[in-house]
């Protein structure tokens, strides 16, 4: 929930620079939308961008407009109309720029263009030629792993074979145990006890 929540005001942010750069261009300025006006220097001052909106402003009945392609706008070549490119006469006529590139306009009114030069041409920037800096992602650091837990038994037997654990030899090496005899007595300890014996059975 709380990163959709991240989301939603990221998106919000984005979208609140288009909506208060949006703007509304009167074409022509107080001119409006007339015969002998340079529309190619009144273009060039002007800064279009994806989300403002031309308006064409003329008395109605004495000019129209009319969406084109480029080579129609070089040859004032009148398109054919039709529902998806009509010709728009209201005398203030807005149009929505939607989409980034050159868009061509001109009057449909024969002898307007082509004598009149009636005509325009401009080109739509994306969001003002500025492109929203993506989101950058927080490295997250990896988890440290715990050590394995060490088994006693095998440390136990590794301690009992390793080299470090076994007897040293040579100088070091610890002397051996005197062997004992048969009778736990030392070899000069037996003729001491025959003695002792002897003499006692002489006594009794």
């Amino acid at each position: 929930m709380a990163r959709l929540n991240v989301l939603a005001i990221a998106l919000l942010a984005a979208l609140i620079p288009i909506a208060t750069l949006a703007k509304e261009i009167v074409v022509g300025d107080d001119a409006g939308w007339i015969t002998k006006f340079d529309y190619v220097s009144w273009a060039k001052k002007q800064d279009f961008q994806v989300g403002d909106t031309l308006v064409f402003k003329y008395p109605q009945g004495a000019h129209n407009v009319i969406k084109v392609d480029e080579n129609a706008y070089k040859n004032c070549a009148i398109p054919p109309a039709g529902p998806a490119n009509p010709v728009l006469a209201s005398g203030k006529d807005v149009i929505s720029l939607d989409a980034p590139g050159k868009k061509w306009f001109l009057c449909a009114i024969p002898g307007h263009c082509e004598k009149g030069g009636q005509k325009l041409e401009i080109e739509v920037k994306a969001g003002g030629g500025k492109t929203a800096a993506a989101p950058t992602a927080t490295p997250t650091a990896a988890p440290k792993l715990a050590p394995a837990p060490t088994d006693a038994k095998s440390d136990n037997k590794t301690a009992a074979t390793s080299p470090a654990a076994a007897t040293p030899s040579g100088d070091g090496a610890p002397a051996p145990a005197p062997a004992s005899s048969a009778n736990g007595l030392n070899g000069y300890q037996l003729p001491l006890a025959i003695v002792g014996a002897i003499a006692a059975l002489a006594i009794f």
